[in-house]
């Protein structure tokens, strides 16, 4: 990038500002890249949140309905 100083004199940037420049625009990318990637794992998760909240709840009615299995056996031992 040009500089104009006076009329007809003009600065050139440091050589050091534009490879920051450079810099700063290669770690935003890469800032961005893991914002998307955040997002898609937050996603992700969320999705197997619900499948572990959904095979909690049907363990839990399996489990009520072995209860009532065991009762029935035990009630059919006593009968014989």
């Amino acid at each position: 990038m040009m500089k104009k100083k006076g009329k007809n004199e003009v600065e050139k940037e440091p050589r050091w500002a534009r490879e920051l420049g450079i810099k700063v625009e290669d770690i935003d990318h890469k800032v961005s890249l893991i914002a998307e990637q955040y997002e898609d794992i937050k996603e992700t998760l969320d999705a197997h949140t619900k499948t572990l909240a959904s095979h909690t709840e049907m363990i839990g009615s399996i489990m009520v309905d072995i209860e009532i299995i065991k009762q029935d056996i035990l009630l059919s031992l006593k009968i014989l």
